[in-house]
């Protein structure tokens, strides 16, 4: 459940520390705010109602950039993958609904799936 907005600065949590370049230059810097929150949708409906800047998943913030909703304010700087990882049981049987859920995500988020070998 996301947490509610703390007043005054933010905590020392992971969603303070923002995470810049790749994996061959990484670079990290510590944020503070008025708000802050480890909801998604929160921080998004924030930064909708012109309250700052978030840093987000592009497909979660795509909709919003496309309407011109929100700007990307550094489009210049890369940010680590995130990836997203389908876990199913190893038992050789994944029901079709399964699968078609899996090809069904993987066909409109960005980026190309990695199959398992």
């Amino acid at each position: 459940m996301p947490q509610p907005p703390t007043p005054g600065g933010c905590r020392q949590g992971d969603n303070a520390l923002w995470r810049f370049g790749d994996a061959g230059d990484p670079r990290q810097v510590r944020v503070r705010g008025a708000l802050q929150s480890d909801g998604g949708d929160i921080v998004t409906g924030w930064a909708l109602e012109g309250r700052g800047v978030i840093m987000r998943s592009e497909w979660h913030v795509r909709p919003h950039v496309e309407r011109g909703d929100l700007v990307r304010v550094l489009p210049h700087v890369t940010t680590p993958a995130a990836d997203i990882y389908a876990l199913v049981e190893d038992d050789g049987h994944v029901p079709r609904r399964v699968t078609e859920l899996i090809e069904h995500l993987a066909a409109r988020l960005p980026g190309r799936p990695a199959r398992p070998a």
